[in-house]
């Protein structure tokens, strides 16, 4: 794994694109535009300016392959007989700093703040933690009022080719993907409702995982993408700590422009890079 050291190689060429202020995205996918700040060996994420998520993309683990559009997932508030996305949330702000993406927000129509984080596990020199399927949530809401608020998150998964039956009482099993949160909820055949009750003065967790069963190297050590989940959700602390120590690894100058071109580069390193389930490498030379 030399990723993270032969970034500073790539600072002189980051500075021309910074200058040029221009890149031609003409042959990008619509869908990838507007950047993807969490990624690893396995997913890549795109999450809009506008704090919305986007679409989950999927590295194909094979010689010649590219990402793969595997689908999105929509985000609501529901209280009170209404929904909001994300985007209609007030006083809204966003962070899209590779490795991690986030927004802070007053979902409309209740007084509760909401604090969501997204990213996808890294490890400084471990293609293990860095190759596994798995996209990780954490929401925070915190109730600055006297008065308890009830309302409900609604997550409606929509990736191609997916066949979803309830698997418990917080969890969907797909046909090769895995969605559930650690808290209880409840599945219509559509979409997925996590029940919320913010109490009087204080603080609120849940966390949400997405995790695939086939494909790289990840497969030698789970037999399932439900396997993956439960040790996502058993490791979710040490998992963001790992990552934390990637994104702090990361070199860095004066300049904060030129830090955040960095970044963006590296995303592209680390999206096009896989370890294969037979322990090859594959990267298109970053």
């Amino acid at each position: 794994m030399m990723l993270v050291a032969s970034c500073a190689a790539l600072l002189g060429s980051i500075a021309v694109a910074a200058q040029q202020k221009s890149v031609e995205l003409s042959h990008v996918d619509a869908r990838l535009k507007g950047g993807c700040p969490v990624a690893n060996f396995a997913f890549t994420f795109q999450v809009g300016e506008d704090g919305v998520p986007g679409y989950l993309w999927r590295n194909t683990g094979r010689l010649g392959g590219w990402l793969e559009a595997a689908g999105r997932m929509e985000i609501k508030i529901a209280h009170d007989g209404k929904e909001y996305t994300i985007d209609e949330f007030e006083n809204r702000e966003v962070t899209r700093r590779f490795p991690f993406a986030g927004v802070v927000a007053q979902p409309k129509g209740i007084k509760s703040q909401l604090t969501l984080e997204t990213f996808a596990p890294l490890g400084v020199n471990d293609e293990h933690t860095s190759s596994l399927p798995a996209l990780m949530m954490e929401f925070v809401l915190k109730n600055p009022t006297s008065r308890s608020e009830e309302f409900s998150i609604i997550i409606t998964p929509c990736f191609d080719g997916e066949e979803w039956a309830s698997d418990g009482d917080n969890a969907l099993k797909g046909t090769t993907l895995y969605l559930g949160c650690n808290t209880s909820a409840q599945w219509d055949g559509k979409r997925l409702s996590i029940p919320v009750k913010a109490t009087k003065s204080a603080e609120q967790k849940g966390r949400l995982l997405l995790t695939y069963d086939k494909e790289w190297i990840s497969t030698r050590s789970f037999a399932s993408a439900e396997e993956l989940y439960n040790y996502g959700m058993r490791n979710w602390d040490i998992l963001r700590e790992r990552t934390q120590q990637f994104a702090a690894a990361i070199p860095h100058t004066s300049d904060d422009e030129l830090n955040a071109y960095l970044r963006w580069y590296m995303t592209a390193g680390i999206s096009l890079t896989r370890l294969t389930a037979d322990g090859k490498a594959l990267t298109l030379g970053y």
